[in-house]
C-alpha cells in the first residue's frame, strides 16, 4: 500500500469510517500519529480514538473549525464514503470544507469505498454532502484495497 510507504505517515481523518479505521490498523507500524475531526454533531471522533488506542496507536481529536491549523502537519487526508458515483462521494457534513483545505494547502485527499455503495443518483441531506471526485487524489475500493 504505497500510502505509508517511505517512513511514518501522519494521517488525517474525518469523523468514523470501519472501512478507514481498517486500513489505519493494518499500517499501524508505519503511522505516527492520526488527526481525528471532532465530527460534530455525532462526536464520532471519540470512538476511533478509543479504537486507535487500545490498538496501540497514537491520535489527537481536533475541533472541525480548527482542522486547517493542523492539515499542515499532516501527509494525507484519508476519508471513507457512504456512497459514490462517477462524479461525486458522499459523507458527513464538512468533509468538503476539509476536502478544500487539504486541496488548497496541496495536500492529497485518498477516499475508500466499497463497490457496494456506488449508486446513479446521490442524495444531499442535513448530515451528508456530495464531495466532487476532481477534488480527490483517487477514490479505491476498499474490498479490493487489502
Amino acid at each position: 500500500q504505497a500510502l505509508f510507504k517511505e517512513g511514518k505517515k501522519r494521517p488525517l481523518t474525518f469523523s468514523r469510517s470501519s472501512t478507514v479505521k481498517d486500513i489505519l490498523f493494518k499500517n499501524k507500524d508505519s503511522i505516527d500519529f492520526i488527526i481525528i475531526s471532532e465530527s460534530l454533531p455525532g462526536k464520532e471522533a471519540r470512538l476511533l480514538s478509543e479504537e486507535l488506542y487500545y490498538n496501540g496507536q497514537k491520535s489527537i481529536i481536533v475541533e472541525d473549525s480548527l482542522l486547517s491549523l493542523f492539515i499542515k502537519e499532516i501527509d494525507f487526508v484519508l476519508l471513507g464514503g457512504d456512497a459514490f458515483n462517477s462524479d461525486y462521494f458522499i459523507n458527513k457534513r464538512g468533509t468538503l470544507s476539509l476536502v478544500l483545505t487539504a486541496r488548497y494547502l496541496l495536500k492529497k485527499v485518498y477516499t475508500f469505498s466499497a463497490s457496494y455503495k456506488f449508486a446513479s443518483l446521490l442524495y444531499e441531506s442535513s448530515m451528508f454532502e456530495k464531495i466532487p471526485l476532481r477534488y480527490v487524489d483517487f477514490v479505491k475500493d476498499s474490498l479490493n484495497f487489502f
